[in-house]
């Protein structure tokens, strides 16, 4: 079985109710999370309990606005619990506003020269994050690293997603995938010659219910295709959602 899928399998196990949402709404303050998820806070370091009860890890913080952001795993009897991402208050102040993304990943699609940072860019401001270690005798996250993007104006598809909001991908592959997913001019500025894989389906039985099994409109170079429940007709996003990316026919976040 391709490795990618059994991990797929893997965190569909694990279960997206127990996950950060994929996105999560910029209102000024973190929202809170749904226990038990984001009680970390109040669970005694893993490092510093054993037996069957609750334990909790962070991986390693990085500088966002006035403050911080870190993932965190939730155990209780060597069984991972949840994933997430801790944000400071301050974090959530002071954040970039008038450049639409960091400039990382962009694309001159009308060969003029000129890169036009809102139109011709993709990803928002980016970190890439680490996950928290392992705790002792406890199972491993089936999830390789988290890329956290602060999006000032929104992105594509315009309508949808065109408003200021944070994206956290749970990543199920290496760095490196994601690297190979070249920037262009077709979809939302990805490689023509790799949106044929970015649009390739799902096969239905790592597809979880309620997503489509392709959408190429959709991909994105650095990213790849995004598979979104949401009916194109619910218009701006209001909240948060739960969206999966998908590469060559493998779910990749």
């Amino acid at each position: 079985m391709n490795t990618s899928r059994m991990r797929s399998t893997a965190a569909a196990a694990l279960g997206s109710a127990a996950l950060l949402a994929a996105l999560l709404s910029a209102t000024g303050r973190a929202p809170a999370p749904p226990p038990p998820s984001g009680s970390a806070a109040r669970i005694p370091a893993c490092g510093e309990h054993t037996g069957s009860a609750a334990c909790s890890a962070y991986g390693p913080a990085a500088r966002l606005g006035g403050g911080t952001v870190r993932t965190y795993g939730e155990y209780q009897g060597g069984i991972p619990k949840a994933l997430g991402i801790s944000l400071t208050a301050p974090a959530v102040s002071g954040l970039p506003t008038s450049e639409a993304t960091d400039g990382k990943h962009c694309y001159d699609a009308d060969a003029d020269g000129h890169v036009d940072g809102m139109h011709e860019c993709v990803g928002g401001h980016s970190l890439e994050l680490a996950l928290p270690a392992t705790p002792a005798a406890s199972a491993g996250v089936p999830f390789q690293w988290v890329l956290f993007n602060w999006n000032p104006h929104g992105h594509n598809p315009h309508g949808r997603y065109d408003v200021a909001h944070f994206d956290v991908h749970f990543y199920l592959v290496p760095k490196e995938v994601r690297t190979a997913i070249r920037t262009g001019g077709c979809a939302l500025l990805i490689a023509c010659d790799q949106l044929a894989a970015a649009g390739k389906p799902v096969p239905a039985a790592y597809l979880p219910a309620g997503y489509p099994a392709s959408s190429p409109q959709t991909a994105e170079g650095a990213m790849g295709a995004h598979l979104d429940s949401r009916p194109p007709t619910t218009g701006t996003l209001s909240g948060q959602t739960f969206i999966y990316g998908a590469y060559a026919g493998d779910l990749i976040f």
